[in-house]
């Protein structure tokens, strides 16, 4: 994407940032593709996670893939087993059911 364009699309979208133009191979194809940066906005996204009872997924790897994402851990949360707080996400493991 020409700087002119990639600067026309900052503006318009509130100073997200467009990476460059990126390829992949998805369903024997080449895909062009470009990633976009929510940080100017990544405090008001997530406001809650709940994991299923039955989700093989543990609350410490959401931990570290929320790490990565450049969320932070604040404040222990003991009123509830399994919970802690991160960057203000509440996150917890569901005990209902699916029905």
């Amino acid at each position: 994407m020409d700087r002119e364009r990639q600067k026309y699309f900052e503006e318009q979208t509130h100073d997200f940032k467009l990476s460059d133009l990126r390829y992949r191979i998805a369903r024997d194809q080449l895909q062009g593709y470009y990633e976009l940066s929510f940080a100017p906005i990544k405090d008001e996204l997530i406001s809650e996670i709940i994991i299923g009872p039955k989700s093989l997924v543990q609350e410490e790897d959401i931990y570290l893939f929320l790490a990565a994402c450049g969320y932070h851990e604040k404040a222990l949360d003991d009123r509830k087993r399994n919970q802690f707080v991160v960057d203000d996400i509440n996150m917890c493991t569901s005990e209902l059911s699916y029905r």
